[in-house]
């Protein structure tokens, strides 16, 4: 036929959604989430950074909830190494400054 039909799409209100996949992480734990370690022992902690999402290591920023419990020993930027104080569990965060993306880890002392 010969007939021609016209039509204008106004799209409104888009927002965009991350899907909460590992893919769109920028860090992650390496290891398990809950660990332990004896008074006086020694651990390490280390967090992957996914390739191409542009992570430095001066973004990432480590904190002890109780430092009474467990105390930083040696900074490696993306490892951590700690050591045990005294019996107890506390937690270990690492954040991403540049997103404010976190991972935490459980820690007991025995």
């Amino acid at each position: 036929t010969d007939k021609k039909i016209s039509f204008n799409i106004v799209v409104k209100n888009v927002s965009k959604t991350k899907k909460a996949s590992s893919k769109n992480k920028t860090i992650q734990a390496k290891g398990s989430l809950k660990r332990s370690v004896r008074v006086n022992g020694e651990l390490e902690l280390e967090v992957k950074k996914t390739k191409g999402k542009g992570v430095k290591d001066r973004q990432l920023k480590w904190t002890v909830k109780d430092s009474s419990i467990l105390a930083f020993e040696d900074i490696y930027d993306d490892e951590m190494e700690f050591v045990g104080i005294k019996p107890g569990k506390t937690t270990v965060t690492c954040t991403n400054t540049a997103n404010k993306e976190k991972v935490t880890f459980t820690i007991t002392v025995k």
